[in-house]
């Protein structure tokens, strides 16, 4: 079992811009921990969809409806978790975004995204929150 060795909580108002104060404070944190740009690059990747999809589709442009997001690092992965407290979605029949007649479609990449640059994305609370897992190596 993985020790923890630092953790992240933070409420947020469901606004894209509100998140930008926290993603900073997490790119520092990771900065700090030693890990690599494209370590960074995929965290910063996948919790930006992954609120993006919250605020956009699960709180559907309500601002008082809170995002709540979780980091977790602990010696050998970090993980991501970003509840919201909409209606939720099916997460198993989301369309694949790289099929030719979803090729044009404006929506539906931020999963695979997510899918993409994490080791593990996993949905629950009928796909209100998403957890994300990847393992990571620090270069200090």
């Amino acid at each position: 079992m993985n020790s923890l060795q630092y953790k992240m909580k933070c409420k947020i108002e469901s606004c894209l811009k509100k998140s930008t104060l926290f993603r900073k404070q997490l790119v520092e944190t990771w900065e700090e921990a030693g890990f690599d740009k494209k370590t960074i690059f995929s965290l910063r990747l996948a919790l930006e969809e992954a609120f993006r999809n919250a605020v956009e589709h699960g709180s559907a442009g309500n601002k008082n409806l809170l995002v709540e997001v979780t980091c977790r690092i602990s010696s050998d992965s970090v993980e991501l978790i970003v509840k919201d407290h909409g209606k939720g979605f099916d997460y198993e029949n989301v369309d694949d975004p790289t099929k030719e007649e979803n090729l044009l479609k404006p929506n539906g990449r931020g999963i695979f995204l997510m899918k993409s640059f994490m080791d593990r994305v996993d949905f629950f609370e009928n796909g209100r929150l998403v957890k994300m897992v990847k393992q990571v190596q620090t270069v200090n």
